[in-house]
């Protein structure tokens, strides 16, 4: 069995929750980054979807939009 290093640093939860404070502005901060992130996720999937099924599509204008779309994005 190998010797594992010591630890150059040990984690203090007291040091640490008293540095960062956490106030008001960082839990919205924290509530926004979660809000964008989900809505970012949510109408990328919508608009893939669309995308997908435009590019099966029998109308060849939107076949043919929908694949210069992912062409460009690729």
């Amino acid at each position: 069995m190998t010797d594992l290093p010591p630890l150059i640093a040990a984690f203090d939860a007291d040091a640490f929750w008293h540095f960062l404070k956490p106030d008001a502005t960082l839990w919205k901060a924290l509530w926004t980054t979660v809000y964008v992130s989900v809505s970012a996720q949510v109408v990328g999937t919508v608009l893939g979807l669309f995308v997908a099924l435009g590019g099966m599509s029998k109308n060849w204008l939107a076949r043919f939009t929908c694949g210069v779309y992912v062409w460009f994005f690729r």
